[in-house]
């Protein structure tokens, strides 16, 4: 209660400050600029009282002031576009300075202009420069790209892909944490992709899941501006680690104009994919034919992309009422290859043999209705080799049941389609006000499952954008600037094969039934599900100017509202590890008992001033001092779990104390203080230089995908397993639908009297869970040439603490204790042995399992940042930029970042090896460190000819090229190991020292690494030592041998289960010297030969393929008359043709360890995009365009 009338009173003082008018809500995202300037004569000296009009062009808004007695100037919260200066005083000449481009956050400094004497009448024309490239007065490092690059870049409306054209930016490839569930990711000063904060025209746009924006707006036609700060930012700016991205839509002008275009992406155009050139995936090689070689011809797959709109804007009162709209419709088909399964399942006719032999086994009976060929869609069909079983189901036998492959076609369909309106109102000077609507609706078909099986499921996604401000100019010195937004997206997982599998209605999907060998069917385990983000924003700026200060200060409150619909387990996981104990009711159901909607809701509120304080001409500081507090989300958790155990059906034993039954309270933190203390230096003498440096603290929020893993695991929730025997029958009479695994077996899950929730897996965040934050300081030069092009050079240094990092947290360490009792002594560890114990041998007495995600992990980056910036010299505007940088972590990721779906990429672990030591023991270079990153993106138009025929001059003039290209080196990755070898024999050679029981729970793979044995050996060479005195699982006794899944499988028998099928196996039988292997699998045995156990290799190792991709794009503008043209574009992407696949696959036993597969995520198929945003090959895109 205490917290909560906290939290009160707070809001409502923030409240009555911001409608007082003496203090403004959150400046999180800027939308104006600013000109300053100063007024001197011929000699220099200052003229006080200089009258200045700043007129917008477009819109005929025009803003009057005057010069101070120091002849300085300044007009605030100036909407981005581009200005007319004219100033004027009595006994001078008039100046008119044209062309002077505003930005979004900026200050247009133009610096000292000079009147000459002479009559006021005489107006002197100049040109102002194009934007406010040089900064004299600010120490935050902001990359403002215009409009015409946007539109004239090869991005395809993918804006983020803009993002990159700013210095310290580099894409975070299967790095970083994890990919956002919208858009690209970017790592901005080595933070993880998750820390960036999107706005859209300044106001909140971000998915709190796992990061990314909100909406992502593709019309780049309707976009004026994208600013991306990456550094130091001022007090207004909030919410994130990494990087601001903002995107300013564009307003109506005085004058009516808009456009009308289509773009075409057609195979018809593109190159052979290269994963259709390889014989790995059964393409022929040059001189083979399909007939003769049994291979596959190379093909262009069929593929079409249409996106089309327009937008038109104009004005509705002229000089004070504006209107400006906007549509993007994009229409996506591809030629999908057919989809097959790699393990055999009954054929139609063995369907039709088990019914006639069993026609009422329940689980004959559900594999022909929801199995797959009990889906249609796709036309299922039998490939391969034809194979006939026979199996025992009781006392009867049934023989020759036809098996063999299944395959299925099932079209890829993407459709978007985003709507924007925008009305902008100035009714007087001191007034102006607006209010944008964006909507947007994508749908994706057979976006995820598992397509040979039929069961697929679509990505429909909804969102709604609404943003309006007022801005109010009280004086030539004070502006406020009051700020509403709205936004909701609505999206799910859900429909494809069975359309009444909803995320809301999840009884009618099919449970999940896995077989050993044989094909399955259901929904993957947790795939149904939906959140809706709903996010309200009050924000409020103001800006007092007083002699040599400029006091911004602020305030914002935000109100996120994200139910979610989330519960593993919920339609009931069954594991059957043979076809035949499938047949014979011999398997496991996983399932869980708790409600899946989880109604998450989060109140943020945030304080921020600060003082540009010019000291003196040359020198500017900038203080500031920021508060921001963070509602805990997390605490839904705590909330329902106590509601379920007080209630009338509690989970666990009433009789344990609340404690133990429920999860931890998560108190909110009240000290999120944030100092934002720089300078710029502008030398008197040589004022096309500024030197700048700052120091400040920024905080992350919490991801929801952390509190989202959480509330599957007791004790919010039951989770059990039914053991099926012959009085729990598990497959129902009636199918596997969830609704009747959950009637059927629900009872069987234990709940109340005796029954402890620590006894379970726990998935949770200690009580002191809380707020990243990082410490960035910064020391950079920023030169400018002749006010038209920019060189910048900085360097960069943070610290972040308080990471999300995933731990072990009571890890099972007697094996350890035994063996190394120096590292942890037996008596320090549990010794429970009594039947059922769960914690003997742990840390922690009372519990089993426990995944925790704390605030354990940190990060150190220091990068030297170098830019050039350009904008329309001599027709060329350029962003080029160069990174040097390293990142050192002890931890990169909150779970496994998956690249491919059976060929597995992992950039990094997320659990330490030694859980008794997680920081120093882990310490390494980050996953999203790349030492050199080169990017650049060039708008040139080339320069017009002049010729008598006036059809020669436009048919051969109007040309633009714009280039985009980036590079970065490989990508640091981790080789892995399974938890268990298959070499056999005794726990010494098949086990590590690690937590076998953890990682069976929680990542499939084992914590312990292999041992880097020699650098210098080739690294697909693993080797493996065993104990083998008797020569039980090798041929020459104990020793090293080369240790892949070549060596041991059994090549007749590849199907089958190390462990259960002794035909499965066959023995070492490659002996080799330890250097002659790159690894060797990290087995006991070796650990007490090195004295290590947790002497595997170091995180993030081995660098992968380095990134390079250029894209081009040519357009021919054609002139009709005077308000009316056309574009036609010529756009290609990948134009080398790179083939870029991503990190390796890091399993040491794979036959594929340390190669890069085709079958990876990171390849794209066909044509389009691939996961990381790199096509999968060169394609051509062509496109018109009607400007007016």
């Amino acid at each position: 209660m205490t917290c909560i009338r906290n939290q009160a009173r707070i809001l409502s003082a923030s409240l009555l400050l911001m409608f007082t008018g003496n203090l403004s809500l959150f400046s999180q995202g800027i939308t104006t600029g600013t000109i300053s300037g100063s007024v001197v004569d011929a000699q220099g000296a200052l003229i006080a009282g200089a009258h200045v009009v700043i007129l917008e062009t477009s819109t005929g808004v025009q803003v009057g002031l005057e010069s101070n007695e120091s002849g300085a100037f300044a007009a605030r919260s100036l909407p981005a576009g581009t200005y007319k200066v004219t100033i004027s005083h009595d006994g001078f000449s008039a100046l008119s300075v044209e062309k002077v481009v505003v930005t979004a956050g900026g200050d247009t400094a133009l610096g000292q202009e000079h009147l000459a004497i002479g009559s006021s009448t005489t107006m002197v024309e100049v040109t102002g420069g194009t934007s406010a490239m040089l900064q004299t007065d600010q120490s935050q490092i902001t990359t403002s790209i215009p409009t015409e690059a946007i539109q004239s870049l090869p991005v395809n409306g993918r804006l983020d892909n803009l993002i990159s054209l700013s210095p310290g930016t580099v894409k975070a490839h299967d790095g970083g944490g994890g990919s956002p569930s919208n858009g690209d990711s970017y790592s901005i000063n080595g933070q993880r992709s998750l820390s960036n904060n999107f706005e859209l025209d300044g106001q909140a746009n971000n998915d709190n899941y796992s990061g990314g924006p909100q909406v992502i707006f593709q019309n780049s036609d309707a976009i004026k501006e994208v600013q991306v700060i990456s550094s130091n930012f001022s007090a207004q700016y909030g919410r994130n680690m990494g990087g601001v991205i903002n995107y300013i839509t564009k307003n109506g002008t005085n004058s009516y104009h808009g456009t009308a275009y289509e773009y075409y992406i057609g195979s018809f155009l593109n190159s052979i994919p290269n994963a259709n050139k390889t014989t790995l995936n059964g393409y022929c090689a040059p001189g083979q034919t399909p007939a003769a070689n049994a291979c596959k011809a190379a093909a262009v797959p069929r593929f079409n992309d249409n996106r089309f709109g327009g937008t038109a804007g104009g004005r509705i009162l002229r000089d004070k009422l504006w209107y400006f709209g906007g549509l993007n419709l994009e229409r996506t088909r591809k030629g999908q290859s057919a989809s097959s399964s790699s393990v055999a399942t009954p054929t139609p006719a063995g369907l039709a043999t088990l019914h006639s032999a069993l026609p009422t086994n329940n689980a004959v009976n559900a594999l022909i209705n929801q199995g797959p060929y009990g889906i249609s869609a796709g036309n299922p069909v039998p490939v391969g080799t034809k194979t006939y079983q026979t199996f025992t189901v009781g006392t009867q036998t049934v023989s020759n049941v036809e098996f063999a492959n299944v395959q299925r076609f099932i079209p890829a369909v993407y459709n978007d389609q985003d709507y924007i309106g925008r009305l902008d109102y100035q009714p007087y000077a001191s007034d102006h006000f607006f209010i944008r609507y964006i909507y947007q609706k994508q749908s994706n078909t057979a976006l995820g499952g598992i397509i040979p099986t039929g069961y697929f499921y679509n990505k429909p996604q909804t969102a709604h954008s609404i943003g309006g401000d007022w801005t109010h100019t009280f004086s030539p010195s004070w502006v406020n600037q009051l700020r509403y937004s709205f936004q909701q997206n609505k999206l799910a997982q859900e429909g494809g094969t069975q359309a009444n599998c909803l995320a809301a209605n999840q009884n009618a999907c099919t449970s999940s039934v896995g077989i050993s060998g044989s094909v399955g069917y259901g929904y993957g385990n947790g795939s149904i599900t939906s959140r809706i983000q709903k996010v309200t924003q009050v924000q409020d700026n103001a800006t007092w100017a007083h002699g040599r200060h400029l006091v911004s200060f602020g305030g914002d409150f935000t109100y996120q509202n994200s139910p979610t619909v989330f519960l593993s387990n919920y339609t009931g996981v069954f594991t059957f590890t043979s076809f035949a104990n499938y047949l014979n009711n011999v398997g496991t159901v996983n399932l869980s008992d708790g409600n899946p909607l989880l109604p998450f809701k989060e109140p943020d509120f945030s304080l921020y001033v600060q003082d540009d304080f010019k000291i003196m001409p040359s020198l500017t500081l900038n203080l500031g001092l920021r508060y921001e507090f963070f509602g805990q989300a997390i605490n839904l958790l705590h909330d329902r779990s106590v509601a379920q155990q007080t209630g009338s059906k509690p989970f666990w034993d009433t009789n344990l104390p609340l404690s133990q039954t429920t999860y931890p309270y998560t108190p909110p933190r009240w000290k999120n203080y944030q100092p934002r203390l720089g300078f710029a230096y502008n030398p008197a003498g040589l004022t096309s230089l500024v030197v700048r440096g700052a120091y400040s603290i920024q905080f992350d929020p919490s991801v929801y995908v952390i509190f989202l893993n959480n509330s599957a695991s007791a004790p919010v929730i039951n989770l059990g397993t039914v053991t099926c025997s012959a009085s729990i029958t598990c497959i129902s009479a009636a199918g596997a639908t969830a609704a009747e695994t959950r009637s059927q077996l629900l009872q069987y899950i234990p709940e109340g009297a005796g029954i402890n929730p620590n006894t379970r897996n726990l998935t949770n965040s200690p009580p002191n869970f809380q707020n990243p934050y990082v410490q960035t300081f910064q020391l950079g030069l920023q030169y400018s040439v002749k006010r038209l092009a920019t060189v910048t050079a900085a360097y960069v240094s943070n610290r972040t603490s308080k990471q999300f990092q995933s731990l072990n947290a009571n890890p099972y360490l007697l094996d350890v204790a035994n063996a190394f009792p120096s590292i942890i002594a037996p008596s320090a560890l549990c010794s429970d042995t009594a039947a059922g114990s769960v914690d003997n041998g742990r840390l922690k007495c009372g519990s089993s399992n426990v995944r925790q995600r704390a605030n354990t992990a940190f990060s150190e980056y220091n990068g030297l940042q170098t830019s050039f910036q350009t904008q329309n010299y001599h027709g060329v505007t350029a962003f080029v930029n160069y990174m040097f940088s390293k990142t050192i972590s002890n931890g990169d990721s909150l779970g496994p970042v998956t690249a491919g779906t059976s060929t597995p990429s992992y950039s990094s672990t997320a659990f330490a090896q030694n859980p008794l030591d997680t920081d120093r023991a882990e310490r390494g270079v980050a996953d999203i460190s790349f030492p050199n990153v080169f990017s650049f993106g060039i708008v040139y138009t080339v320069p017009a000819a002049h010729f008598d025929k006036s059809w020669i001059n436009r048919a051969i003039n109007g040309f633009t090229v714009s280039p985009a290209y980036s590079y970065n080196g490989g990508q640091r990755w981790t080789p892995i190991q399974s938890y268990a070898s298959a070499v056999g024999g005794t726990t010494d050679n098949t086990s590590s020292y690690c937590d076998k029981s953890f990682a069976a729970a929680w990542i499939t793979w084992d914590s312990c690494r292999p041992i880097l044995s020699n650098k210098k050996a080739p690294i697909g060479v693993v080797g493996i030592y065993v104990a083998d005195p008797t020569s039980t699982v090798s041929t020459g006794g104990t020793g090293y041998y080369n240790y892949s899944s070549s060596n041991y499988y059994n090549s007749s028998n590849l199907s089958c289960t190390p462990g259960s099928d002794p035909t499965c196996l066959k023995k070492l039988d490659k002996p080799i010297a330890a250097t002659d292997a790159h690894y060797i699998y990290n087995n006991r045995t070796i650990a007490r030969m090195i004295g290590n156990p947790f002497g595997g290799v170091s995180r993030a190792p081995e660098v992968g393929q380095k990134f390079s991709n250029l894209d081009l794009a040519i357009e021919k503008t054609t002139p009709i008359n005077e308000h009316l043209s056309t574009k036609l574009y010529l756009n290609i992407f990948n134009v080398t043709n790179t083939n870029f696949l991503g990190t390796p696959d890091a399993f040491i036993t794979d036959t594929t360890f340390a190669s890069n597969g085709y079958n990876s995520g990171y390849y794209g198929g066909a044509t389009g995009v691939a996961a990381n945003s790199v096509p999968a090959s060169r394609y051509i895109q062509l496109g018109g365009k009607i400007v007016f």
